[in-house]
Formats: structure tokens, C-alpha cells, sequence
């Protein structure tokens, strides 16, 4: 009985642990957005500051919850036609340092162009402040010779931010009251049962804030992947001075010209020549069809001569 009653008051203390609420409550009626992307609360914005063991958290003023915080992960994905390939990661890599951002990663590679040519290509992905996360964009497309991909996403994470929140805070009472129990224990058996349950649930606490810290980086710090294509790879086919790409816009041209000449004509045979004719020459037709008609009938009503 002595030995069955500290695994029993473990699964007690777990059970009540796993009982804690999840649930988060709605989220309150909250003011639009600020031009920075920063939450106002009442007129006043969130203050952003550097949280112990996070990359910046925006914190809410005294008195306001983490209910109150909306978390929002942009990223953006971009193909950019560029002269200088190389140049131009370079450049980008040296724009994200600046803004107190980082390189995730890049790469640079060949390619093979229309003409056959090998051509430079790169990758480079980057995490840049999220409240310069338009204005970056803009100033990394800023000099391409075309823009081939613009494609940007924003992921509203508040609520799955909120419920980490929580259940970090149900493990971590639980953690306590184990740490109780493994102090009150006598038997070594007790103690290792306590110990185990323990380290499970120290496990989860420490994936939670794994969890939690994704979040808020992702949060704050906003993706760029940036894919860099030369300028050579996507030139029109040239022989000499002929270049096919120019013929097929030329036969493109005489088609869409001929449809629409063809079209105009058919309107006006429609609802202009069409009519007119049968105006014109409608009655004369209809006279001429009456006295044939009736020659025919009186041909048929005259009965044949006898023959002497």
C-alpha cells in the first residue's frame, strides 16, 4: 500500500496538469493595425522590446495580456531578372545585415541560357525586421530588369501563440508540484517514478519554448527568398539579325488584325447589307416567285391537246 500511494499521487498531480485549460478565450475587439504593423491599443502602440531568451518580442503595456498581442509571420518569395547576378546577392545580403537582419542562406550556380550559353543563377534567403518587410521588398526589386515573381503571404499565429502560452504554463505547475513530491519522498522506488515523470514533462516545457521561440522570431524577423536569374537566360533567340520571337508577334499581330477585320465584316453584312438587300430587292424577288407560281398552276389546270 505504501508503494502504491506515491504512484498514484503522480498520476493525480499529471491528471490535474493535463486538466488545465487550453481553451483560450476569444480574442477582444482591437483597433486597426498601425502604418508599422505595430498593435495600437487605445491610441498608444505597442512598445517593441528585447525579451530575456527571445529575438525581440513587441510587449504590451502594463496590464494587457498576451491575449492582446497579435503575432503575424510574413514571408515573400521573388524572381528577379537581374545584369549582375552575383552583384546583386551581394547587394542583398549587405541590405539585410544593414537593417539588422541576417542570411539564412545562399547559392549560386549555372545555367544553361536559351542560346545554349552557360549564365550565372543565385539563391539567397534572408530574415529582415518585419515592420521593414514592404519597404525591403520594394528596395530589393528596386534595379531588376524585370520582376518575374512577387508572391507574399502573412500567417496570423496569435491563436496557436496564445494555447503554447498556456500549456507551457499547465507543464510548468506540474513540474513544481513533482519537484515537491521527489523532495517528500522516502522510498527509492518513489524517487525514480517522481524522477521519470519529471523528465517527461521537463521534455514537453523545453519543446514548448522551442515552440513559443519559433513563433516570436518568425514573428519579427520576416522571410525573403530571393531567386536571381541573368539577364542573358531569358533573351529572345536571335540568327543574325532575325529573331523568331520577333516573326511570331508579327504573325500574332496579322492574325488578331484579320479576326477583327473579318468580325467588323460580318457585323456590318449582319446588321447593315443584310437588311438593305432585302429591302431592295425583297419585293421584286417576292413579285417575280407569285407570277412564276402562278404560270405553273394554270399549266397544270390546262389539259393536254388530243392528238389528230
Amino acid at each position: 500500500m505504501k508503494k502504491t500511494f506515491p504512484i498514484v499521487l503522480i498520476a493525480l498531480v499529471v491528471w490535474l496538469a493535463a486538466c488545465a485549460p487550453k481553451a483560450v478565450a476569444p480574442l477582444p475587439e482591437r483597433e486597426p493595425l498601425a502604418a508599422d504593423g505595430v498593435q495600437e491599443y487605445g491610441g498608444a502602440p505597442l512598445a517593441t522590446a528585447a525579451s530575456p531568451g527571445s529575438a525581440g518580442v513587441q510587449e504590451a503595456p502594463a496590464g494587457l495580456s498576451v491575449l492582446e498581442r497579435r503575432m503575424v509571420i510574413k514571408n515573400a518569395d521573388l524572381q528577379l531578372v537581374v545584369t549582375e547576378v552575383q552583384g546583386k546577392m551581394n547587394a542583398i545580403a549587405q541590405l539585410a545585415e544593414r537593417e539588422g537582419g541576417f542570411v539564412l542562406s545562399t547559392r549560386l550556380y549555372q545555367a544553361s541560357a536559351t542560346t545554349g550559353a552557360t549564365v550565372p543563377e543565385a539563391s539567397i534567403s534572408i530574415r529582415v525586421p518585419s515592420d521593414r518587410f514592404d519597404t525591403l521588398v520594394a528596395e530589393i526589386e528596386d534595379g531588376a530588369v524585370e520582376v518575374l515573381q512577387d508572391d507574399r503571404s502573412g500567417q496570423d499565429v496569435t491563436a496557436q501563440y496564445v494555447d503554447l502560452q498556456a500549456r507551457l504554463k499547465a507543464r510548468q505547475a506540474a513540474a513544481a508540484r513533482l519537484e515537491q513530491l521527489l523532495q517528500q519522498a522516502s522510498d527509492t522506488e518513489s524517487v525514480l517514478d517522481i524522477f521519470r515523470e519529471l523528465e517527461s514533462v521537463n521534455a514537453e516545457i523545453e519543446s514548448l519554448k522551442g515552440q513559443i521561440q519559433y513563433y516570436e522570431e518568425a514573428s519579427n524577423y520576416s522571410l525573403i527568398n530571393v531567386t536571381l536569374i541573368a539577364e542573358e537566360k531569358v533573351q529572345p533567340i536571335q540568327v543574325g539579325r532575325w529573331q523568331p520571337k520577333g516573326t511570331v508577334n508579327k504573325a500574332i499581330q496579322s492574325l488578331i488584325k484579320f479576326l477583327r477585320g473579318f468580325v467588323d465584316f460580318l457585323i456590318w453584312f449582319v446588321l447593315f447589307v443584310l437588311p438593305v438587300s432585302l429591302l431592295i430587292f425583297g419585293p421584286p424577288a417576292l413579285i417575280i416567285w407569285a407570277i412564276v407560281r402562278a404560270a405553273r398552276r394554270e399549266k397544270a389546270r390546262t389539259p393536254p391537246k388530243a392528238g389528230g
